[in-house]
C-alpha cells in the first residue's frame, strides 16, 4: 500500500452497532483495498489482517 493511510471517521469499536455485530460493521469497510486504517474515534490505527497484526507484535517485541 502506498500513499497516506486511510481514515475511517465513522468506525467506532465501542459503538452499540459494532458491539452487537462487529462482522457486519467490518464487512461495510473497504478492507480489501485498505486493511490498515486510522480510527479517530479511538485515536489508533486499526489492523484487520492476521499477518499485519503478527508483524506489528513481532516488531514491538523486538523480533522480525
Amino acid at each position: 500500500m502506498t500513499g497516506a493511510c486511510p481514515v475511517h471517521e465513522g468506525f467506532d469499536p465501542l459503538s452499540p452497532e459494532f458491539l452487537a455485530d462487529p462482522y457486519a460493521v467490518l464487512a461495510g469497510l473497504p478492507l480489501a483495498e485498505a486493511p490498515v486504517f486510522y480510527a479517530p474515534s479511538i485515536g489508533y490505527y486499526v489492523l484487520t489482517r492476521y499477518a499485519g497484526i503478527e508483524q506489528a507484535l513481532l516488531v514491538q517485541a523486538g523480533g522480525a
